[in-house]
């Protein structure tokens, strides 16, 4: 993490409308991102080509209920509910975090390429899988935890912390999901995918 302090490498882009976060671009690596707006002139996203850079989201600062009950009942307090939680997501505690950068979208084939020279993926554009061939705007995969971690340092990055994970995540939300409990639907909010997608990469500062 580089906070507090100036921050090398990124420029600021815009606080997005819709989450009034703001929004960096990461010149290390790719090209500024092509910046969709509305009617207004706000900035309300940005477009993902093959030579894009990462955009990054400042999060800030705040506490939390990490973890997840089973049930609710009058001791559960401010716990999230969750039927499914894991037994080690019942470990419910407070959390608090200083303010942190994530990346907006996960990491691409031509970012990883571009910071790292390294092209691990398997699906490329020589790869066709299920009749889908991909381009360098799809995630990087096939990248295991100590070669993301040893690589992303070379570049003062890291991979998020399981806290700051479900921090952003939860977004302040205390349904399963950040959308709500219900699983249907959840393709609207999230880049859903099936076990073939295992080792998609996401990066923080």
């Amino acid at each position: 993490m580089r906070l507090p302090g100036p921050q090398t490498g990124l420029v600021p882009l815009g606080r997005n409308a819709s989450s009034g976060l703001w929004e960096f671009w990461h010149v290390e690596s790719g090209a500024r991102p092509a910046l969709q707006r509305n009617d207004d002139g706000n900035l309300i996203g940005v477009t993902i080509d093959e030579d894009a850079g990462m955009v990054f989201v400042l999060i800030p600062a705040g506490t939390y209920v990490m973890g997840a009950l089973l049930k609710g009942d009058q001791l559960s307090g401010d716990a999230p509910i969750d039927p499914d939680a894991a037994p080690m997501e019942q470990f419910v505690r407070r959390v608090t975090l200083d303010a942190f950068f994530v990346a907006k979208h996960e990491c691409t084939q031509g970012q990883w390429f571009r910071m790292t020279g390294e092209k691990p993926s398997f699906l490329t554009h020589q790869q066709k899988s299920r009749g889908h061939r991909a381009d360098l705007r799809h995630p990087v995969e096939q990248i295991n935890w100590e070669t993301a971690t040893r690589m992303l340092a070379r570049r003062s990055l890291r991979l998020p912390t399981e806290a700051q994970w479900e921090y952003f995540c939860r977004a302040g939300t205390r349904s399963v999901f950040a959308c709500g409990d219900q699983v249907v639907g959840l393709d609207a909010h999230a880049n859903l995918a099936d076990g073939g997608s295992k080792g998609i990469l996401r990066v923080a500062l």
